[in-house]
């Protein structure tokens, strides 16, 4: 029973290390308690990319919260340890009554209250990938990489005149060929693109 309680106490103590949760009591412009609905979305810098914080998949992370006479709560994952970096928040304010309007949060780890979150500016993403999102099948650092539909995979250099002779020449998907006017590449079986070579 001892260890039991040990580890729901360890387990809730890492929950609590990713987390961070903004209390606050939203006012209205004239002083009075807000209520009303906040429709709080994660903001992904490249939507082609997964969001993680930890091992945790965020991609698509979106919540609503009700607010009655100015009660705010919400629990959120710190923007400073979600990964690529560059995220953030936008929160949508629906009142019961009037206009709303949205606003960009980017939330520190400790922070507590609305005002500790807001932001004026969107922050510029600085990574698109994890290094190991670029190592799938094999694929090594200095690698021309392609995406095939499901993974990074690389492409495959022919050496040599062996250029093909026509767009639809035989050729298997992946492969690069090049002289000294073009690089050609095998898209698909059978399907060749090419980029001229220019002097600059």
């Amino acid at each position: 029973m001892k260890y039991l309680l040990y580890l729901a106490f360890a387990g809730a103590m890492l929950h609590a290390q990713t987390t961070v949760t903004i209390t606050d009591t939203i006012k209205t412009p004239m002083g009075g308690n807000w209520s009303g609905a906040v429709v709080v979305t994660l903001n992904n810098p490249a939507t082609s990319q997964p969001l993680y914080a930890g091992s945790e998949t965020l991609s698509g992370w979106s919540q609503t919260v009700t607010v009655a006479n100015g009660a705010f709560s919400i629990t959120l994952y710190p923007n400073d340890a979600i990964t690529p970096t560059g995220t953030s928040y936008t929160a949508r304010y629906s009142p019961t009554s009037g206009a709303g309007w949205s606003e960009t949060w980017v939330v520190p780890t400790g922070a507590t209250t609305i005002r500790a979150i807001r932001s004026t500016t969107v922050p510029t993403p600085t990574v698109l990938f994890l290094p190991s999102q670029i190592r799938q099948q094999g694929a090594s650092l200095g690698q021309l990489l392609r995406w095939n539909g499901a993974a990074w995979v690389p492409w495959s250099l022919v050496v040599g005149p062996t250029t093909p002779a026509s767009a639809a020449a035989a050729c298997t998907a992946g492969t690069i060929a090049g002289d000294v006017d073009y690089l050609y590449f095998c898209t698909a079986s059978g399907a060749w693109k090419r980029v001229q070579i220019q002097t600059w």
